[in-house]
Formats: C-alpha cells, sequence, structure tokens
C-alpha cells in the first residue's frame, strides 16, 4: 500500500489551488475602463464615424445585452426623443436633397440613441459613472486644447 504523498514546500493541496480564479480585469472594470477611453477619444474627429462613435456605440450594445435598466423617470425623454425621430424622417422625405437631410436624420437618431444609453448608464450607478466620465472628458479637454495652441 502506497502513502500518499504530501505537497511540496508544506501546507495543503486545498490551500494552493483557490476554487475561484479571479481575473485580473472583471467585466464591470472593462466596461468602465472602455467608458472613460470613449470619454477621452470625443475630443478626437479626424473622420466619420469618429473613435468616439464606434467605441460608445459598442458599449451601449454591451450595456444592452448585459441587462441595462432604463428607468421609468425617462419616460418623457424617451417619448420626446422617439418624436424628434419620427418627425426627423417624415420631413427627410419631403426634402430635396435626400442625401443630407437623411444623414441629419441618421445622426441626430444616433445622439439620441448615446443620450438615452449614457442616461440609463448613469442612472444605475451615478456615484461611480459620473466621476469616470467626467475624468474622460476632462483628459479630452486638456488634449484638445494642447493640440489647439500647439498648432497656434
Amino acid at each position: 500500500m502506497s502513502m500518499p504523498t504530501a505537497p511540496a514546500f508544506g501546507g495543503s493541496h486545498a490551500a494552493r489551488t483557490p476554487k475561484h480564479r479571479r481575473s485580473l480585469f472583471s467585466r464591470s472594470q472593462f466596461e468602465r475602463t472602455l467608458l472613460w477611453i470613449a470619454m477621452a477619444l470625443s475630443g478626437v474627429v479626424f473622420f466619420e464615424p469618429a473613435p468616439f462613435d464606434l467605441l460608445i456605440l459598442f458599449l451601449i450594445g454591451v450595456w444592452l445585452f448585459g441587462g441595462l435598466h432604463i428607468p421609468r423617470s425617462h419616460t418623457v425623454p424617451l417619448v420626446i426623443v422617439g418624436i424628434l425621430s419620427v418627425t426627423g424622417l417624415l420631413t427627410a422625405t419631403l426634402s430635396t436633397t435626400l442625401v443630407t437631410s437623411g444623414r441629419h436624420v441618421i445622426i441626430s437618431i444616433f445622439l439620441y440613441i448615446v443620450m438615452v444609453g449614457l442616461a440609463a448608464h448613469v442612472a444605475r450607478a451615478p456615484a461611480r459613472s459620473l466621476p469616470i466620465i467626467f475624468s474622460g472628458y476632462q483628459f479630452a479637454a486638456i488634449i484638445t486644447t494642447a493640440a489647439a495652441v500647439s498648432a497656434y
């Protein structure tokens, strides 16, 4: 009969093997980092769609599939956004420059989606979200101002 061997360097096997390994980057921390990067990139627009536009749409999609809840207190702004979107689409059909008016409506709807997504995200945890958003905007403002001053 063979005897079980003791683990090397003392201790037990259970103490060395954690049941749940923690990742260095949790999902919520990943989302907060992407939110900060999106806000920091808001000052960079060399082409359309800007990096901010793509990243914020990705984030809103992640939040929606992650169970983002739009609070009931946002009902009035949602109705207003819906009315603005529908009237924008209707008036675009009456325009003589359909491409220009269509682009305007699409950009407006994008901005409405960003507004609703950010508002719902901030409503979920304002103490955690607002400092991230403001910090990213401050970074973007500093970099944009430095670039403008250096170009002058």
